[in-house]
């Protein structure tokens, strides 16, 4: 687990999630790297749980605080708990959600993850240009 930068302390539930097997909580500042090597992610409220599942990293949203939820948390691809029980059930039950709904998230919210980004932008960036010499 790396905790979030605006986070000053530990909560009370980190000391819960230390408890669960092969757990761990880091101070890496390459964030993408830990996802690209993680198979799960637990989050409380961070955009970072929208990136994950690109890296075909499973997230595991704790509810424990329903203010700092982000909207995303909604679409089925996320676990949902409140308790280090049920996320060491995920994590022992080698849980993982569907690859069509992981797709659907993604080119929901991303559109595609397809090397074309950079054209779709230029493309748009020449239309506006056109648009605006008019």
């Amino acid at each position: 687990m790396k905790l979030h930068p605006s986070g000053k302390e530990k909560r009370t539930w980190y000391k819960e999630l230390e408890k669960l097997n092969n757990f761990s909580i880091t101070k890496n500042k390459n964030l993408y790297s830990l996802l690209s090597k993680s198979k799960y992610l637990i989050v409380e409220g961070s955009t970072v749980g929208s990136e994950a599942p690109i890296f075909d990293t499973e997230v595991i949203v704790l509810t424990v605080n329903q203010n700092a939820l982000c909207d995303y948390t909604d679409h089925p691809i996320y676990f949902k708990t409140n308790t280090a029980e049920k996320i060491n059930k995920i994590l022992n039950n080698n849980l993982s959600r569907s690859k069509k709904y992981k797709k659907s998230f993604i080119e929901e919210l991303m559109y595609k993850i397809d090397g074309k980004t950079h054209l779709r932008i230029k493309k748009e960036i020449e239309e506006l240009l056109k648009f605006l010499r008019r």
